[in-house]
């Protein structure tokens, strides 16, 4: 099922506001009742938002923390997740890095390597970092910006992926479990997400071992559509199992 603009719209408002009433949704959107009453619905069916009695809210798998606190956590797993990417990563390459601290600090390491690259983000902080480099090339994804993270998201940078082709993606998430497989929190910059791994050739997740087992609310990906899974802790072994039978690719970062 698609989402179409208003509904783009009211869930943005949602998630900012944790709750709305139909009648204040219907003031914003300036429609009647009934029609955000229709996208109440198509929204909860997609597992976008919660509808009460009344209106809607957020779900509470969709709750994620500041942008600063956790780029302030993990610190060293993200620095060994980061040194696993940089081994996988050829000069000359086409690279798109995902929203997320940790892809921020793959983003570092990349700067800190002088590698060759042409580097698309829908992240203004990977974009802020990778902009001190010489020998990076970067594009910016449009869209609307969020600023929990500085992710841009939306129809403008979906449009955009139509055109574009990369040798390999690499993903942060919000967890990887052997049922859920792979989630992440706010749904519309998954939505984006989803429209970059179509467009790589490599589709590369990276999740610290707190993410191991945790499940957000909604789907970033199925194994079987990622290549490699790099991470810091060793999976239980229903996990392993899957990624296993997916034909995915495990690494694991050895501690420093």
């Amino acid at each position: 099922m698609s989402i179409d603009r208003r509904q783009r719209d009211i869930v943005e408002f949602i998630q900012k506001h944790k709750m709305a009433k139909v009648a204040t949704l219907s003031k914003q959107f300036k429609v009647s009742p009934e029609t955000i009453r229709k996208d109440l619905v198509e929204l909860d069916d997609m597992g976008m938002l919660v509808r009460v009695h009344g209106g809607a809210r957020i779900n509470s798998r969709d709750r994620e923390s500041a942008y600063s606190e956790r780029e302030s956590s993990y610190l060293e797993e993200k620095e060994r997740l980061a040194n696993l990417a940089l081994d996988l990563i050829q000069d000359d390459s086409a690279v798109y890095l995902d929203y997320g601290t940790t892809t921020r600090t793959i983003a570092k390491a990349l700067v800190d390597s002088g590698r060759r690259l042409t580097i698309v983000t829908n992240a203004l902080p990977v974009a802020d970092l990778v902009a001190k480099s010489d020998s990076i090339e970067c594009m910016v994804l449009g869209g609307i910006l969020r600023s929990n993270g500085g992710a841009l998201y939306g129809p403008i940078g979906e449009k955009a992926l139509e055109y574009l082709h990369f040798d390999m993606g690499f993903f942060s998430c919000g967890g990887v479990d052997a049922e859920a497989e792979i989630t992440n929190h706010f749904p519309l910059e998954v939505v984006l997400s989803r429209k970059a791994m179509e467009r790589c050739e490599r589709v590369v997740v990276v999740a610290d071992g707190s993410k191991i087992g945790a499940i957000a609310m909604h789907q970033l990906a199925r194994f079987e559509e990622i290549n490699a899974l790099l991470t810091t802790e060793n999976p239980p072994p229903d996990l392993l199992t899957v990624l296993e039978d997916s034909n995915v690719r495990l690494v694991v970062a050895d501690p420093q």
